[in-house]
C-alpha cells in the first residue's frame, strides 16, 4: 500500500514539473505589445500587404509584365540572392494544385510564362491578424541584436486573368501570410514577407516553424500477459481482455530534409493490463487442481523515451481522403513501474472448489518496446489531432517468484500464488488504437 501510494505520488510529481516546463517554455517565447504597440505592427503590416498586392499584378499598365514590378515583388521576401529557397504558395494556375508550393523565382516565372499579356489582377479583402509571437531573442548584447517576431495574417485572395492569354482564370483562396519583423529601439522595422500559404497547406507546413511539441493519447487496447509452463504437466493458455494506456510526453524536432521531420522526447503514462490464465490440470503432489483460472489486473506507471518520431506531410498527398494529413511513426522504449498488481485464482483442488486472492510478487521493472504509426491533422495554428496504431512489447520478465516457490504455497492457511508462478517466462504485450491532441510550443 505504501509502495502504490509513493509511485501514485511520484507520478503526479513528474507530471506537475513537466506541465511547468511546458509552460516556462511558452512564456520565454510569448510578447505582449500594449495596443499602440499592436496598432504601429497592424499599420505597417498593412503597408506591406499593399504593397504585396500591387507588385503581384507584375504589370504597370495592365498589358505587359513589368521588369520593375518584378523587382519590386521580390524585395517584399528580403534581400535573399537565391530566389528558389524561397517557397509560395501556387495560386496562379489550376494545375499548381498538384505542386501546391513552388519556390519564388517559379512563381515569377509562370507568371510571365502564362499572363505575358495583361499580368494578373489581385484583390485582397477580409484580413484578420494573429497575435505576434517571438521567434529570436537577442542574443548578443554588446552589438544589441533586435528581438526578431512573426505575425501570420488572414485573408482572402482573388487572383484573376488571361491564363496563356485565353482562358479566363478566377481563384478566390483562403491565405495565411507570415510576416517577421524586429523591434528596435527606435521601433518597429524590416517588415519582410516570410511564407505565403493557403489555410491547408498552412495548418500542415506551419508545424516546422515549432520544434518542441507537447502531447497526450489515450488507447484502448487489447492487452495479454503470456507464461509459458516450466514444466509438461502444466499448459496454461493466455485469454487478453481490454485494458488502456495513457501517455503525456514532451518531443524535440529537428529537419532531416525539407518535408521530414525527426523528433525524439520523453513521456509519462499509465498502462493497465487485464487477462485471464488458464490451465486444464495441474499436479502437486499430494494434490490434484483442476479447471484454474487466473484473472490478473496489473497497472503500471511508465516512462517513455521517444528514441525517434518522424513526420511527413507530402507522402500522402497523392491520396485524396487523406492529403490534409501527416504521416507519423514513432519508436521507442517503456520503462514501466508496478503500481498495482493484484490476481484472483479459483479452481478445484481434489475436486473441492477454491477461490484466493492477492498481489502477484512481480519484478521491480518492465522494460517494453513501442512502435507507433499514425496520422495528425492540424485542426488550428498549432493544435494537431492524431489517431494509429499502437504495439507495445514487454521485453522483460515480470515474475518475481523464486524457482522454489508453488502454485499452492501453503496448507494451513490456504495460500496461493498465480498461475504465473508455472511460467519459465511472463511478459506483457498490448495492441490497440491510439487519439490523440498534440501542441506546437
Amino acid at each position: 500500500m505504501k509502495k502504490t501510494l509513493i509511485m501514485k505520488t511520484t507520478s503526479y510529481l513528474l507530471i506537475s514539473i513537466l506541465l511547468f516546463g511546458i509552460v516556462l517554455c511558452k512564456s520565454t517565447y510569448s510578447q505582449e505589445f500594449n495596443s499602440n504597440e499592436i496598432k504601429t505592427i497592424h499599420k505597417k503590416v498593412d503597408s506591406l500587404l499593399q504593397a504585396y498586392k500591387l507588385s503581384n499584378t507584375f504589370t504597370e499598365d495592365d498589358k505587359q509584365i513589368s521588369q520593375k514590378y518584378i523587382d519590386s515583388f521580390k524585395k517584399l521576401f528580403g534581400d535573399k540572392k537565391d530566389q528558389r529557397t524561397i517557397m509560395v504558395f501556387n495560386d496562379i494556375e489550376k494545375m499548381g494544385y498538384l505542386e501546391k508550393k513552388i519556390s519564388l523565382s517559379e512563381y515569377i516565372k509562370s507568371v510571365k510564362v502564362f499572363y505575358e499579356e495583361g499580368g494578373l489582377g489581385i484583390s485582397i479583402r477580409d484580413i484578420t491578424y494573429e497575435k505576434p509571437v517571438l521567434i529570436r531573442p537577442h542574443e548578443d548584447k554588446i552589438y544589441m541584436s533586435p528581438n526578431e517576431y512573426k505575425i501570420d495574417v488572414n485573408l482572402k485572395k482573388r487572383v484573376f486573368g488571361f491564363f496563356q492569354n485565353k482562358n479566363t482564370y478566377d481563384e478566390t483562396f483562403d491565405m495565411i501570410i507570415t510576416i517577421t519583423f524586429n523591434k528596435r529601439k527606435k521601433g518597429f522595422c524590416d517588415f519582410i514577407i516570410q511564407g505565403v500559404n493557403s489555410s491547408e497547406t498552412f495548418l500542415v507546413e506551419g508545424s516546422k516553424i515549432s520544434k518542441y511539441e507537447v502531447g497526450f493519447l489515450f488507447m484502448p487496447t487489447y492487452t495479454r500477459i503470456d507464461s509459458k509452463a516450466k514444466s509438461g504437466n502444466s499448459y496454461i493458455s493466455t485469454h487478453p481482455k481490454a485494458g488502456f494506456h495513457l501517455n503525456l510526453n514532451l518531443l524535440y524536432y529537428y529537419f532531416l530534409y525539407e518535408d521530414i521531420k525527426i523528433g525524439t522526447g520523453i513521456g509519462f503514462g499509465i498502462s493497465k493490463y487485464k487477462t485471464n490464465l488458464t490451465s486444464k490440470t495441474h499436479s502437486q503432489s499430494p494434490y490434484s487442481f483442476k479447471d484454474i483460472i487466473d484473472e490478473l489486473n496489473l497497472s503500471f506507471f511508465d516512462v517513455s523515451v521517444y528514441l525517434i518520431k518522424f513526420k511527413n506531410y507530402k507522402w500522402l498527398n497523392n491520396i485524396k481522403w487523406l492529403n490534409k494529413f501527416e504521416l507519423t511513426a514513432s519508436l521507442g522504449f517503456n520503462f514501466s513501474f508496478p503500481m498495482s498488481k493484484k490476481f484472483t485464482t479459483s479452481g478445484y483442488k481434489n475436486d473441492v472448489k477454491y477461490n484466493y486472492n492477492d498481489n502477484i510478487k512481480a519484478s521491480a521493472i518492465n522494460i517494453c518496446g513501442f512502435g507507433q504509426l499514425g496520422i495528425s491533422k492540424p485542426i488550428i495554428n498549432n493544435l494537431s489531432i492524431n489517431a494509429g496504431i499502437n504495439y507495445i512489447y514487454g521485453l522483460s520478465n515480470i515474475s518475481g517468484y523464486d524457482k522454489s516457490d508453488k502454485y499452492f504455497e501453503n496448507t494451513t492457511t490456504d495460500k496461493y500464488n498465480s498461475l504465473i508462478v508455472l511460467g519459465s517466462k511472463t511478459h506483457t504485450q498490448m495492441f490497440g488504437v491510439y487519439f490523440g491532441l498534440s501542441y506546437k510550443l
